[in-house]
């Protein structure tokens, strides 16, 4: 599913926006089927490379990486 999920978002940059366990059957083969895609999203270039840097960041545990990027992609916090 992380393959599956992460060529969408970062190679194909059109995902399933609506992913949760109701949208995946488990084929009498073994097999995972993806299901129901009436709420998909397009990324651009520069959303799908600042999706890169991001994950980057977090398996770094690199704190202000994520905050700038945080800062750059208009996120705020009550905190």
């Amino acid at each position: 599913l992380m393959r599956v999920h992460g060529t969408q978002l970062l190679v194909d940059g059109v995902f399933n926006a609506d992913t949760h366990a109701g949208n995946f059957l488990l084929m009498p083969d073994d097999r995972v089927a993806l299901i129901d895609y009436g709420a998909t999203k397009r990324l651009s270039t520069q959303e799908r490379l600042s999706a890169c840097y991001l994950y980057a960041a977090l398996r770094r545990h690199d704190e202000e990486a994520l905050l700038q990027l945080a800062v750059s992609g208009g996120y705020r916090s009550r905190y």
